[in-house]
């Protein structure tokens, strides 16, 4: 399944991009508070690497939660048993839809593993995108791949449910036709397929009572040949015995 690979190589990148960025700072564990520290100008003026220990949700949108390392905890694995459930019960997913709840999946795990693992339940981001206008800095959130990651999934089940699923919100008549003519031709395949399977488990079964009809008759021969025999020897055993042998002399 490629949609699990991309959802542990998404994962593979947050944590090793959070692990290096963190050393880097030279920052002790759950020390920095709510300041951050400037690791690395990539772009100037437009992108840094600036670390910080983030105890809000994902960009820090959710400072007004007083304790939100239980709430975010809770809710990750409230989200992550409910999107499990539907993979273990749909079936016929389109690779789009795969592919958005691998990044939702693997986003939310990336920081679920900082929630549950750092002291104090912080996250670890590092990802600083400035939009300045005149002065003004109109995004001043640093977030980590994990969100990015989130975001990204996010978009795309969105685009899903509105666009290209078959109950999409905005699918035309013409397409949802045509799905439902795909779906009815899967079926289709499928039954097939199935009664080429059962029609095959026909066949084997009976050759098998063929060949044991032939093995029945072979066995009832030889049995009729033993039976025949064996009075042709009780036969013999009778006129060869001596009380016989004598009862026919003195007669």
């Amino acid at each position: 399944m490629w949609y699990v690979f991309i959802g542990i190589l998404i994962l593979i990148v947050d944590q090793v991009s959070k692990i290096v960025v963190a050393g880097l700072s030279g920052v002790t564990p759950g020390s920095l508070g709510t300041d951050k520290k400037l690791v690395a100008t990539l772009i100037d003026g437009f992108l840094e690497i600036e670390y910080c220990e983030n105890n809000n949700g994902m960009m820090g949108i959710f400072s007004f939660l007083k304790d939100g390392r239980i709430v975010f905890i809770v809710a990750t694995v409230i989200i992550l048993g409910g999107i499990i459930v539907y993979l273990c019960l749909s079936k016929n997913r389109v690779k789009w839809l795969n592919t958005a709840l691998a990044f939702i999946i693997s986003g939310a795990l990336g920081n679920f593993i900082d929630r549950v693992f750092t002291k104090g339940g912080y996250v670890r981001d590092m990802i600083h995108v400035i939009i300045e206008i005149n002065g003004k800095e109109y995004f001043p959130y640093i977030f980590n791949v994990a969100d990015i990651a989130l975001v990204v999934g996010a978009i795309m089940l969105i685009i899903y449910i509105l666009f290209i699923g078959k109950d999409a919100v905005f699918c035309s008549k013409a397409r949802r036709e045509r799905l439902a003519e795909e779906e009815a031709d899967g079926k289709k395949k499928i039954a097939e397929a199935k009664q080429i399977f059962i029609d095959k488990e026909n066949e084997q079964a009976e050759r098998d009572n063929a060949e044991n009809n032939v093995l029945n008759t072979k066995n009832n021969a030889l049995n009729t040949e033993n039976n025949a025999l064996n009075a042709k020897n009780g036969g013999l055993n009778a006129n060869g015995n001596p009380e016989n042998i004598g009862k026919t002399n003195g007669n």
